[in-house]
């Protein structure tokens, strides 16, 4: 944690618990196995007095890619709110729980193995899941984005990103 590092200082960041009330997020997080949903989030940051901005990194690249992220995530999300599952192919399982078995055998030799630590072989799968929609979501994303530029002569900003993400959607 960030705030470890700085309550060495004397500085005790996150004064406040974030709690998640989304009925969507909760039962997507639960899925993941998420049980407690009081939370330091990153984003309190950006609200705690104690702290000033003194420099600021910028790659265009890496900032473009993650306003898609970020837009791609947002309609997800509202997808969860409205009902859309995460799941995974049930007849994967068997040969998940083999690789989490071989992950614990690896974890006695103190190696990584391919499912993390805590980590189930059902998580797992419903983890590949979401990131196999957030990555075709985010192809098509791409592609409307470009349509944007030629067509409007400018990258779209964050609230066309998130339109144009719905549309995607939609298009599946």
């Amino acid at each position: 944690m960030a705030s470890e590092a700085y309550e060495r200082y004397g500085v005790n960041l996150w004064a406040g618990i974030s709690h998640i009330s989304s009925p969507g997020l909760r039962k997507w997080l639960a899925a993941f196995g998420v049980r407690h949903f009081e939370t330091q989030e990153p984003s309190d940051l950006e609200y705690d007095p104690q702290l000033r901005v003194v420099a600021e990194w910028r790659d265009p690249a890496t900032l473009k890619k993650d306003r898609f992220d970020n837009a791609v995530t947002e309609v997800m999300l509202e997808g969860a709110e409205k009902g859309d599952e995460i799941g995974y192919s049930w007849y994967l399982l068997p040969l998940a729980r083999i690789v989490k078995a071989y992950s614990i055998l690896l974890n006695q030799f103190a190696k990584a193995g391919p499912i993390p630590e805590g980590m189930s072989a059902t998580t797992a799968l419903r983890t590949q899941d979401y990131m196999e929609k957030h990555k075709a979501l985010e192809e098509r994303l791409t592609v409307k984005a470009e349509e944007y530029r030629k067509t409007h002569g400018y990258e779209p900003p964050y609230w066309e990103l998130v339109k144009l993400a719905r549309e995607a959607k939609k298009e599946k």
